[in-house]
């Protein structure tokens, strides 16, 4: 019997809507990545150059240098069997192409058009390295079938997950002693329930940024960005976001971390797609004026988080396998 019929016949009706709605969610998530490609967003903060330069250089020292080539470049055991999760930037097809010991890839992924810009990393690069990818729901899948991995990958899916207490011992099991786990993730508010410090801050840059990059200075709350994610189209998206820190202390040993910025950035530009919007986004990208002004503000955050002013929200982190 199939699980349609299994739910018509007997399944209480608390559970039939339990899981009809969990399956609605997942085809909500999985159809908003099978369009959005975060890396080519104009209004994304991190896809500003000199926001990257700042963090780059203090992270690996090199304005150019990104924190993945980085971690490629310094992995002195070989990456071997690799785990990816959202993986758009490529950091597997990287190592794979430039250290030449990546013996298998295998790719979860909830979205069949992220699983085709994975494959197309490998073809596009003329990787010849084995690699599969597995349309599933990263939080509920046995990966111990999988057997065990050297690497694993997680760029910006954990910040999805809402069941920290599946998925991450499974991952820490099927992570080789000695392998090593790396993660991009945002930590910040979950269903980014901003407020406080960080709300304030954004209404002072919204009152005093030069007019030609701002279309509205209307003062923003904190419940207008738990309203933006409410209608941002994935319910998956920061879900626990803001325990995410924790659970990953909790579950693997931490060799290295470090932060990335956009405590107040990520919010700030957020406010693009609140009514009315307030940013006018092209400028920062096109004129002179935005674009002194996003390596200024740069600069700016990367101070606020170094003393303590506010919490980092967005982090590196390189794990270990935890006893």
């Amino acid at each position: 019997m199939n699980m349609r019929a299994l739910a018509g016949t007997i399944l209480p009706k608390k559970l039939k809507y339990f899981l009809g709605r969990n399956l609605l969610k997942l085809k909500q998530t999985a159809s908003v990545w099978d369009q959005v490609e975060t890396a080519k967003a104009s209004e994304y903060w991190w896809n500003f150059p000199a926001v990257r330069a700042v963090n780059q250089k203090r992270i690996t020292g090199d304005p150019g240098l990104s924190w993945y080539t980085w971690q490629i470049a310094r992995r002195e055991r070989p990456f071997g069997r690799v785990l990816a999760f959202g993986d758009g930037k490529g950091m597997a097809a990287e190592a794979a192409l430039t250290k030449r010991d990546t013996s298998e890839v295998v790719y979860v992924n909830i979205s069949h058009e992220e699983c085709r810009r994975f494959d197309d990393l490998f073809s596009d690069n003329g990787i010849a390295v084995p690699h599969r990818c597995i349309v599933a729901d990263a939080n509920h899948y046995d990966y111990r079938p999988l057997g065990r991995f050297d690497t694993i990958i997680s760029v910006g899916l954990f910040h999805h997950m809402n069941d920290f207490g599946a998925l991450f011992p499974q991952l820490n099991d099927v992570l080789a002693d000695a392998g090593t786990l790396y993660a991009d993730e945002f930590t910040g508010p979950s269903q980014w329930r901003y407020e406080g410090r960080i709300v304030a801050l954004v209404n002072d840059l919204l009152g005093a940024l030069p007019a030609a990059l701002v279309l509205d200075r209307g003062r923003v709350q904190g419940q207008d960005f738990h309203r933006l994610w409410k209608i941002c189209g994935d319910p998956s998206e920061s879900v626990r976001s803001g325990e995410l820190h924790a659970a990953l202390l909790d579950n693997f040993s931490v060799r290295e971390t470090a932060h990335f910025g956009g405590s107040v950035l990520f919010p700030l530009f957020q406010t693009t797609y609140m009514t009315p919007r307030r940013l006018n986004v092209p400028n920062w990208h096109e004129t002179a004026e935005g674009r002194a002004e996003i390596a200024r503000l740069a600069v700016w955050e990367e101070g606020l988080i170094g003393s303590g002013e506010v919490p980092p929200h967005f982090r590196y982190y390189v794990l270990g396998k935890k006893a």
